[in-house]
């Protein structure tokens, strides 16, 4: 009952204080959130292409992406699920707002829990997480999730989804020390907020993980014991602790189990996770109130702490450590993981609601105490009496007025009605019957003026309904899924009013030179990336486009122009033969966080990309290791970049054999290997040794915000300048360039037609993943811009499916769903047999 009021309580006061942006989700037709666009979007694109499956390929961006591999799938399974009986966006409406409006009732109940039956912390408590929902100025500078304006404004969507199977995990755990039925809970619980959210996943993987530890330290405490307050034996004491480790080590290994089907292939790819830590200064994050709620939270533990609860140790341990996560992400994170501080401090700020709920019954008690209503610490509080009454209705009455002092969430951004904005219905209108090309849509600079901020949210809501329209687009919200997002953002930058490099390390999105090419360049660029369509807005790019001859068309909508390009017969379109053979690069990538003069094949396909010369491809070898190269004779030329082997001696005679019938292009280099051919290159026929540029004084990340650096004279650009001159002095031309190619894309098949007596490079403009496979089991590899390049001379089908790996992950999945639907069946059997016995 008291659960029941509190939630009737605070959705009231939530509809209250939140009545315009509730109405105006309520009417929306689609999400106009910052990132909510993007994520109704490629719901959509999931709901009706991918699901029920949790692994699967969209074509809508960045020349195609995986789908939800590096995304916790479960808010678009539940958004799929939910499309089978509702109109999409009614779906994702009810997706966002339900656990938004649950969150307080289950901080009120996750602090009852806690404390063991504390009613008034819990109050105290759920009343306090109202401000961190609805008050402005608990917001951080740079929005975290789990508040108002970061769910329905920014459209951080997920988290609170995550964080409210976080808190059930929670509240469940605190009972779960045997085998019954809460022990399958938590077990699913666990894996939901795992699958849910990745920041509230990693929360309760470090709860859980300092549950256990606990646990084992119990026992060990207990094996030393004489025996238990209770005067137990110390056997059963033993035995307790045992059972109660035992339960909470399988239940976390049954969730981890459940988790694989989507953990293992995102695991097994992450090396084409692209992005990089994001790193924070305290001063951009935190307002003055935040002291405020911490100083509260200390007290709070410590009251806890004179009086602890069973819960006390597990919650003060794990808040500590994911204090410590957060300063670790914002201070000293490595360029591999890519941890975001503010979305673990938003989490953390949210669990101190039990601590803050302590010191404010504490304090309620002591007011009560002046007031003569209880005399100690165990007596209980009742409203009977007037002065109490009239102190609480007071202390009320302030709450709100402080509350209602702070400006709400606005409604501007959240959701759009159905006619409301009638340019982007029209541009989508127009993309529907335009499907010959890719489009590119300015990003605009929300931070101008209001105008711009309107502009800015448009231009987000357009590129990413494009996709969902069934168009073909060079960005979305979802930067790290795709490699491509270092070549095609930077472009998509060249024509807007502000840059979008959000969450990647690209070298042209930081090369002031490449900003500063002619536009002409830039639309070079951009057709062989396939793009047919500029959407533009802004006055400035408008007056650029107007002076380009390249425009073939320009269409008008309002403040919105669309430019459509001439076609260019050399451009990348979806699958085209070579005119020359590549070039092979033996060399290893990252597509994480890297610094300015790092040596690589990304780098290596920048400075081409920057270049703009396409004659000759580049494609990485899948094989590093020089005596197991093989397949090489496709290629028109060889460079080695990282020297890696078995057998040196293999190895040299692999590279010699490849010189005598290939141009050879060797980077100087301090290892034992290059040191020989180097002595003995009259050997090699058609060798060529560049040498390495020295490694640079710079220590700088590419952090890709804004251009910031000259490379024009730098020294790999000056590399790059020589391999090109020998590449192109030696390219090897494809007789059967101009023959007929067909190429169809179908749901996770690309199907290339072709019949030619030799075979040919064929280019396919569709995203390299390692899970993307020929059905004749033949060889793709990763080609400038991270596109894919296979050889044929007859028609072939590629498939992106699972590996033997992620098989075995969904199998391992699916067996832990099967024991636990079969524990608790047999253990409700158990108890029927029990009763009727």
């Amino acid at each position: 009952m008291p659960l029941l009021l509190f939630f009737l309580s605070s959705t009231g006061l939530i509809v209250l204080f939140s009545f315009n942006l509730l109405q105006e989700i309520w009417r929306g037709a689609f999400s106009r959130a910052w990132d909510g666009a993007g994520h109704q979007s490629i719901a959509k694109i999931y709901s009706q292409s991918i699901f029920p499956d949790t692994f699967g390929w969209s074509y809508a961006y960045f020349g195609g992406v995986p789908f939800p591999n590096f995304y916790p799938p479960v808010f678009y399974w539940l958004n799929g699920f939910l499309n089978l009986f509702l109109p999409s966006e009614t779906a994702l409406k009810i997706l966002i707002c339900l656990p938004v409006l649950f969150l307080p009732a289950l901080l009120w109940k996750f602090i009852y829990t806690l404390s063991e039956g504390n009613r008034l912390a819990a109050w105290m408590g759920g009343i306090a997480s109202l401000f961190l929902f609805l008050d402005s100025r608990f917001i951080f500078t740079l929005p975290a999730g789990l508040d108002f304006f970061s769910t329905f404004q920014i459209g951080l969507y997920t988290q609170p989804l995550g964080f409210a199977f976080l808190l059930l995990w929670y509240i469940n755990l605190q009972k779960c020390s045997r085998f019954n039925w809460r022990f399958a809970l938590s077990a699913v619980l666990l894996a939901l907020a795992v699958l849910s959210n990745i920041f509230a996943g990693m929360t309760a993987a470090l709860v859980a993980v300092v549950v256990i530890l606990e646990d084992i330290v119990c026992l060990r405490r207990a094996r030393k014991s004489v025996a238990d307050p209770k005067n137990q034996p110390l056997e059963q004491t033993v035995d307790l602790s045992r059972k109660r480790l035992l339960v909470h080590v399988l239940s976390s290994f049954l969730a981890l189990c459940l988790t694989l089907f989507w953990v293992v292939p995102m695991i097994s790819a992450y090396k084409y996770f692209v992005t990089l830590p994001f790193v924070v200064e305290a001063s951009q994050l935190l307002a003055p109130v935040w002291w405020l709620w911490f100083g509260l939270a200390a007290a709070g533990f410590y009251i806890w702490s004179r009086r602890p609860t069973k819960a006390f140790p597990t919650f003060a341990i794990s808040c500590l450590s994911l204090a410590f996560i957060i300063i670790f992400a914002a201070f000293v994170a490595p360029h591999w993981l890519p941890l975001q501080s503010p979305r673990f401090l938003a989490i953390l700020n949210f669990l101190l609601v039990v601590p803050v709920g302590l010191t404010l019954s504490e304090m309620f008690r002591r007011f009560a105490r002046l007031l003569g209503e209880v005399r100690d610490e165990k007596e209980t509080l009742s409203v009977r009496k007037v002065k109490y009454t009239c102190g609480v209705f007071i202390f009320l009455l302030l709450i709100l007025i402080i509350f209602s002092s702070g400006t709400r969430t606005g409604a501007g951004f959240s959701f759009v009605a159905a006619g409301e904005k009638p340019e982007i219905e029209q541009i989508l209108n127009f993309a529907g019957e335009h499907t010959d090309g890719r489009y590119l849509v300015e990003v605009i600079n929300p931070q101008k003026n209001p105008a711009y901020t309107d502009a800015a949210f448009d231009a987000r809501s357009i590129n990413s309904y494009l996709g969902a329209n069934g168009n073909e687009v060079l960005t979305t919200v979802f930067h790290e899924a795709s490699p491509n997002a270092l070549f095609m953002l930077p472009v998509v930058n060249s024509f807007s009013d502000y840059p979008d490099s959000f969450g990647i390390s690209s070298l042209l999105a930081d090369d002031l030179d490449f900003d500063a090419q002619p536009v002409e360049n830039h639309i070079d660029r951009a057709r062989f990336l396939g793009v047919k369509y500029l959407v533009i807005r802004t006055p400035q790019m408008k007056k650029k486009l107007d002076k380009v001859s390249e425009i073939q068309t320009k269409y008008e909508f309002g403040w919105w122009s669309i430019y459509e390009l001439k076609i260019n017969p050399a451009a990348s379109t979806a699958a085209k033969i070579l005119s020359n053979r590549p070039a092979l690069i033996i060399s290893d990538f990252t597509l994480k966080a890297r610094y300015r003069d790092d040596l690589s094949y990304i780098r290596f396909v920048e400075e081409q990309f920057a270049d703009r010369w396409f004659d000759v491809f580049l494609a990485r070898s899948a094989e590093v290791k020089i005596d197991y190269l093989e397949g090489w004779e496709k290629f028109g030329a060889v460079i080695i970049n990282d020297y890696k082997y078995n057998d040196a001696n293999r190895a040299f005679d692999k590279l010699k054999s490849i010189a005598e019938k290939r141009t050879l292009i060797a980077i100087s280099s301090e290892d034992g290997l290059f040191q020989k051919i180097q002595e003995k290159k009259a050997e090699f026929g058609r060798l060529e040794i560049i040498e390495r540029p020295k490694p640079g004084a710079s220590d700088k990340i590419l952090d890709s915000s804004h251009p910031t650096f000259h490379y024009n004279e730098s020294s790999i650009r000056k590399l790059w300048k020589n391999i090109r001159q020998i590449l192109e002095t030696n390219k090897m031309p494809v007789e059967s360039n101009q023959m007929p190619i067909k190429i169809q894309k179908e749901k996770n098949k690309i199907q290339v037609g072709l019949s030619s007596g030799e075979e040919l490079p064929i280019l396919i403009a569709n995203s390299f993943h390692p899970n993307w496979r020929r059905t004749d089991n033949e060889s793709i590899y990763p080609v400038t811009p991270f596109y894919q390049l296979t050889f044929a001379n007859q028609p072939v089908e590629l498939r992106y499916e699972r590996d033997l790996t992620d098989k075995l992950g969904l199998w391992i999945s699916a067996f832990a769903l099967v024991v636990i639907t079969g524990f608790v069946i047999l253990s409700n059997f158990g108890k029927n047999q029990a009763r009727e016995n």
